[in-house]
């Protein structure tokens, strides 16, 4: 009874001692699962993480780092964070900042704290920048942005020895749809830049999201304005976009605009609001009702699409990428040498209704690095 008494009490003061100073109590039955994880620089596979729950269905056998977006924030899933940290994958939080503070000292200061601060309680593994607002060409903000970077990559690291750092860039290493960032100087600062690899194409010409040669074009882009390809990420699309077609034209040319669909993924830098996408789980919906043409091929994009009518008798051309696309860029980006390979997002595919196509796109990954080893 006594030494029920006295660990009841040593609880008790353990509990005391973790509200005092601000941080959450462990919620792994192993305590160690609370630390971050501890792995030197690796080939990564990153996936970008918007709706709780879904984890249960990824495929975990190469996954490195989850970086945690809109439902997946504030309140971390706390089953995630032990099942992550039990298979060495790191959780890293969105970090947005606004661009019109980045000459404030103070407001970057406290910011800084409170990441440092969330970090900690949550048992994070770092952060994952994802600034995506406007910063004109030749703008002193583009300068300010690398200082406040570097200054928050500094204190992340000297708090969390191992923590990782990385910061979603454009695919192009330069001014991208308003975004001039200085992308490779970034790059130097950070653990690594995740180059978004998407929404690529956009006309009255319906086109894929992210054709092959704009992948190519990006690594070779980065390297020659002087990255390390160790720190370049490629995050690709597992999403698409739906076009209603005005007419075809020959060779199977929708020309058209891209309908207004209810979706709640807005699509970075698209000015034009009747923009937004599809994600793979709506797509494998429309290509299992056999009312599609079928799944097409875009050699000139090595991308697939696919027409149909919808109710009202309009004619719609549907541009995505599949597994076949996704293996034919994810190969190229490994063999390339740079860090690895990530997806925007994970959670599109529909695990429930359509387990087989969801795993599908998993397994392309699984088939490429196993392909990629010496």
């Amino acid at each position: 009874m006594a030494y029920q008494s006295t660990t009841f009490l040593i609880a008790c003061f353990l509990n005391w001692l973790i509200q005092i100073h601000g941080i959450d109590q462990c919620p792994c039955h192993t305590p160690s699962l609370c630390k971050p994880v501890q792995i030197g620089p690796r080939s990564e596979v990153v996936a970008f993480s918007v709706y709780r729950g879904l984890w249960k269905y990824y495929d975990w056998t190469h996954l490195t780092t989850i970086a945690l977006f809109e439902e997946q924030l504030p309140n971390i899933d706390p089953n995630l964070l032990c099942y992550a940290h039990s298979h060495h994958v790191r959780l890293v939080p969105k970090a947005s900042f606004p661009v019109q503070q980045l000459t404030n000292k103070t407001h970057i200061d406290q910011w800084i704290k409170d990441k440092v601060k969330m970090i900690k309680t949550k048992f994070l593994d770092g952060i994952n920048f994802d600034i995506e607002q406007s910063i004109p060409i030749i703008s002193p903000e583009a300068n300010d942005l690398i200082k406040f970077v570097n200054q928050t990559t500094t204190a992340i690291h000297s708090a969390f020895p191992g923590s990782l750092v990385t910061f979603d860039a454009s695919y192009w290493p330069q001014c991208t749809i308003g975004h001039c960032y200085k992308n490779v100087a970034i790059s130097k600062i950070v653990d690594f830049v995740i180059t978004m690899n998407y929404d690529e194409e956009g006309s009255l010409i319906a086109s894929a999201n992210s054709p092959f040669r704009n992948t190519v074009y990006s690594i070779h882009a980065y390297k020659k304005a002087g990255a390390q390809m160790s720190k370049i990420v490629t995050a690709q699309p597992w999403y698409g976009y739906n076009y209603r077609c005005l007419g075809i034209l020959i060779d199977d040319i929708c020309h058209g605009l891209i309908t207004r669909r209810n979706v709640k993924w807005n699509i970075q830098g698209n000015d034009d609001s009747s923009k937004s996408s599809i994600e793979y789980g709506e797509i494998e919906k429309y290509l299992n009702s056999n009312k599609t043409s079928g799944s097409k091929w875009s050699n000139s994009s090595q991308s697939p699409y696919f027409n149909y009518k919808d109710a009202k008798g309009a004619i719609h051309q549907v541009w995505y990428d599949n597994p076949k696309s996704l293996s034919i860029k994810y190969s190229y980006a490994i063999k390339s040498g740079i860090r690895g390979i990530g997806m925007w997002s994970t959670d599109f595919p529909n695990y429930v209704q359509y387990p087989k196509e969801s795993a599908a796109m998993w397994k392309c990954i699984d088939t490429v690095l196993k392909n990629s080893k010496p």
